[in-house]
């Protein structure tokens, strides 16, 4: 492994399903948040995972970000330290 400083790994998770609408994209990672994207009526879950997950790559100075289209799905991207 190299000893540059600065050095980062960026991670992406990345799926097919239904996307996430526009509108909803702001509230993601807040807790309890699940987006209704009108044809799931039924949701498993509390809408606590996302907001979990940004607040742990926080503690490691990095960002959860998101982007997504409907009908596409949606892709999550961070970067931690190489080190």
């Amino acid at each position: 492994m190299s000893n540059e400083p600065n050095l980062q790994v960026r991670l992406a998770i990345q799926d097919t399903g239904q996307g996430i609408a526009p509108e909803d994209l702001p509230y993601v990672f807040e807790p309890y948040f699940r987006a209704t994207n009108g044809a799931q009526a039924y949701h498993e879950g509390k809408g606590l995972g996302l907001a979990i997950a940004a607040k742990l790559l926080a503690l490691h100075e990095s960002e959860l970000t998101v982007s997504s289209e409907l009908g596409k799905g949606a892709r999550f991207e961070f970067l931690l330290p190489a080190s």
